[in-house]
């Protein structure tokens, strides 16, 4: 957009809320499920200004809009007062503290439609019939078993804070078959996924009906009511 000639009406809808860091605080309050999550990647969530820096809709809505047009897929470039800052994967890393190393051919090669062994140990329903929501009702049981309270609220953590993908909160297959092996799942470069989850949604699409400009394309979405962000744009916000 030129200069001064911003869309100002914009709604930016996000799907990822971050009282959910909240939430899997309170309910893993002085267990040892709490303590590992305190010393894993995830701890810098929990660091978080969150309570006094909640979804600011307009603020992300105007940097979307003052953005520059560079050739970088993975980066956002926008305009703040006279001068040009940057968000990529290093910004995002050091707002989070997530890992955002490269994933290995395990990770890349990953498939999304693995037995459901671990769903099965962890839920009593059919694959894709639970939220994000069910998760946190049954983290609040004080009665759930130790050994699903570690898992719960990683899935909660990911599926609802750094990597959503849809406003209907659906669990993602992979990632709770992921959960098979914590140690791996705590290791794992999260911090890239919410990365690459986010940013792309930020820039103009790279695949567009033919005859279609990115950049019109982008404009188009800015210039609507609503547009969607997903995965974590909080990063960019704080």
């Amino acid at each position: 957009f030129a200069y001064g000639a911003y869309p100002t009406k914009l709604r930016v809808n996000i799907y990822s809320k971050s009282h959910v860091i909240g939430s899997v605080a309170a309910a893993l309050k002085g267990t040892d499920a709490m303590d590992t999550l305190m010393a894993s990647q995830f701890r810098g969530l929990f660091q978080l200004p969150v309570v006094r820096c909640q979804n600011s809709t307009k603020l992300i809505g105007c940097l979307l809009s003052r953005q520059l047009v560079t050739a970088r897929r993975h980066e956002f470039w926008f305009t703040f007062g006279p001068d040009p800052l940057c968000f990529s994967l290093d910004e995002f890393r050091d707002v989070t503290g997530l890992n955002c190393g490269a994933f290995d051919v395990q990770d890349s090669e990953a498939s999304e439609s693995v037995p459901p062994t671990m769903w099965n140990k962890l839920f009593d329903t059919a694959v894709g019939k639970l939220t994000v929501l069910s998760v946190l009702h049954m983290l609040g049981n004080e009665y759930l078993a130790v050994e699903k309270r570690l898992p719960l609220a990683l899935i909660a953590l990911v599926d609802r804070v750094l990597c959503p993908s849809s406003k209907d909160l659906k669990l993602t297959p992979r990632y709770v078959e992921m959960l098979s092996d914590v140690e791996s799942f705590l290791a794992y470069p999260w911090g890239r996924e919410s990365c690459l989850t986010t940013v792309p949604r930020f820039l103009p699409p790279l695949v567009v009906a033919p005859g279609e400009n990115p950049l019109h394309v982008m404009r188009d979405r800015l210039s609507q009511k609503t547009t969607v962000c997903y995965g974590f744009p909080l990063a960019l916000q704080l």
